[in-house]
């Protein structure tokens, strides 16, 4: 073979050797992106778990309404924390207002039950039993379904300002019913 064809065999070899280099940095490029977003949600999540875990815990209070205050701190400080995580501007008055929008979403039914729940502590000895074995869990999965609709709308680039209530309440209930196992696995291994 002449030097000019060897030549040439070579320039194939080091096209070929840059091409699979450029592939691989791709391959690279795109692992730690899906890396990137999978630790990102990961650290989303666990501010909508530990909030979760919080809201549990102070639904336990033996006392009617003040428990469901702190209940709606817990949510409130939930967003502001991944507010605070995504860099979007926090609004206190909007969010307990899409706060309300949300749990109304569920259905009097619920608001019922959660009240219900809430005033059942103030009946001596029963009250607080009857509570402590369901009120938990309702506000942990309540806790957890805003939480992962704020995670799925910012994740999405939104904001508080193109936040619509209406448009998630599917989203929602199924994060509600997710937050439900959530919440009764945590009350089991606690």
């Amino acid at each position: 073979m002449s030097k000019s064809r060897l030549k040439d065999f070579s320039n194939i070899a080091d096209d070929a050797s840059t091409s699979s280099t450029q592939e691989e940095m791709v391959i690279e490029a795109e692992v730690v992106s899906k890396e990137t977003i999978s630790t990102k949600d990961d650290r989303a999540m666990k501010i909508v778990k530990r909030n979760m875990y919080w809201s549990m815990g102070v639904s336990l209070l033996p006392f009617p309404l003040i428990d469901l205050v702190a209940i709606t701190a817990f949510q409130v400080r939930s967003i502001q924390q991944l507010s605070d995580f995504y860099d979007i501007p926090f609004s206190d008055h909007r969010v307990k207002n899409i706060i309300g929008a949300l749990v109304s979403g569920l259905g009097s039914a619920y608001l019922g039950g959660l009240l219900s729940r809430s005033f059942i502590k103030s009946l001596p000895f029963v009250g607080n039993a009857v509570s402590m074995a369901s009120m938990p869990i309702a506000t942990g999965a309540m806790t957890y379904a805003i939480g992962k609709v704020f995670v799925q709308h910012f994740e999405s680039g939104g904001t508080f300002l193109n936040f619509e209530p209406k448009d998630v309440h599917h989203y929602f209930k199924h994060y509600y019913q997710e937050g439900l196992q959530e919440a009764a696995q945590a009350g089991q291994s606690a």
